[in-house]
């Protein structure tokens, strides 16, 4: 694990901390992102059943600073966590910004704080930061019966610097041309497996 972020990145600054698989934090405008976090050691409908991790998250949950807003692309265990997800809502009390249907999830386990988007749904954030959710390509499911019964989402967070866009997984499709009509050119563009930033961004 890396030295612990700064509490809050102002204005047009932008830093970028790459956590593990498709969890990164970011941090511009006064506002604190995560994507998809999770800190479990495994993941999957029973717990230990599932994936584990290859190395440990790049920060330490508990050097973590106040996460604002949480990004969920899909309900995947991968990218929804469920036992980090509880965590980041007891310690942090953030905006979970979750795809149409998963909110209802997050109402079995009693998590406060979600709020469902489907494609090109908006949200202000004030300080001149806005998150769009945006289509990608994928499916969604966390069991044998529930195939692509909720959303699936990518990103766009707009902010003073630019935006910033988080494209979860998906394949190649429309989709990309789409964003980029209308937000234009990203300041940082991440999904599943890749990380490119220009050269306003720092990287952890």
């Amino acid at each position: 694990p890396g030295p612990a972020p700064a509490d809050r990145v102002e204005g047009e600054a932008l830093v970028v901390t790459f956590v593990g698989h498709s969890t990164v934090l970011f941090q511009t405008a006064g506002l604190n992102f995560l994507t998809d976090p999770v800190w479990s050691e495994s993941v999957g409908p029973l717990g230990g059943t599932g994936p584990t991790r290859k190395r440990p998250p790049a920060i330490r949950f508990e050097d973590l600073p106040p996460i604002d807003v949480v990004l969920i692309s899909h309900n995947h265990y991968d990218h929804l966590d469920m036992p980090t997800v509880q965590r980041l809502a007891e310690q942090h009390s953030p905006r979970f910004l979750v795809p149409l249907g998963v909110d209802l999830l997050f109402d079995d386990e009693d998590v406060p704080g979600a709020v469902a988007m489907a494609w090109w749904d908006g949200l202000d954030l004030g300080g001149g930061a806005r998150v769009t959710a945006a289509p990608a390509h994928h499916f969604s499911g966390r069991g044998l019966i529930d195939f692509d019964r909720t959303l699936w989402l990518s990103f766009v967070v707009e902010g003073p610097g630019g935006p910033v866009y988080y494209a979860g997984d998906t394949a190649l499709g429309p989709h990309f041309t789409q964003v980029h009509r209308r937000f234009g050119a990203q300041r940082l563009a991440r999904d599943h497996d890749t990380l490119d930033f220009g050269d306003r961004v720092l990287l952890r």
